[in-house]
C-alpha cells in the first residue's frame, strides 16, 4: 500500500529545500547522504587524534616531572 505524502523539507547537508516522501528524511539526496557520513567519519577521526596528542602531550610532561 502506498501513500501520496510529500512534506517540504530542508537538507541538513546543503540546506536546500526538497520534498520529502516519508517523514523521516534527512536529505535532498543520496550525494548530500554520503557527503555527511563522510564528513561525520572524517570529525570522529581529527577527534581520535587530538585526544591521542593530548594524551602523549600529557605523557611526556609527566616523564619531566
Amino acid at each position: 500500500m502506498s501513500s501520496n505524502l510529500s512534506v517540504k523539507r530542508i537538507c541538513e547537508y546543503c540546506g536546500n529545500t526538497f520534498t520529502a516522501k516519508t517523514t523521516v528524511a534527512r536529505f535532498c539526496g543520496m550525494k548530500c547522504n554520503s557527503r555527511h557520513g563522510k564528513h561525520r567519519v572524517r570529525q570522529l577521526k581529527i577527534k581520535a587524534s587530538e585526544i591521542e596528542v593530548k594524551q602523549t602531550v600529557a605523557l611526556g610532561l609527566s616523564a619531566w616531572l
